[in-house]
Formats: C-alpha cells, structure tokens, sequence
C-alpha cells in the first residue's frame, strides 16, 4: 500500500519506478512485520529471566534476518 500512496512522489523524485518494489514489499513486509519484530521483542523480554533461551530465539532471528537479505540480494 505504501508503494501505491507514494508512487506519485517515487517517480517525481527519481524518474522511474521499479517493477520490483510491489513484490519486494508483499515478501519483505510480512516476514519483519510478522516475524522478525516479535522473535526480537520475545528475545528482549525472556532475557531477563534466562538469558540462555533468550539466546536461542535470537540466533532463530539472526537466521530469518539471513534469509531476509539471501531475497534482497536475489532481488537486486
């Protein structure tokens, strides 16, 4: 949605628009929105109480986040 409410303003500013930013978003958005933030806010929250779990959710996000930049760089 933010691709559409901006594409005025995207091609003013840079000339073009590139194909891929509606696929991008419909793939990148969902995967942090959905994923990545709350595994984050878990980790952050379960620290206090065992440092050692909180561990394992964050290597579990460090891997999303990998998986996140392996699409981006297919992408680009």
């Amino acid at each position: 949605m933010a691709t559409i409410f901006t594409l005025p303003l995207i091609i003013n500013s840079f000339g073009i628009l590139s194909l891929l930013s509606v696929p991008a978003n419909l793939l990148f958005i969902p995967l942090v929105e959905f994923i990545i933030v709350p595994t984050g806010l878990i980790s952050f929250m379960l620290f206090n109480i065992s440092s050692s779990a909180s561990l394992y959710i964050i290597e579990l996000n460090n891997h999303l986040i990998n998986i996140l930049y392996a699409c981006r760089a297919f992408l680009i």
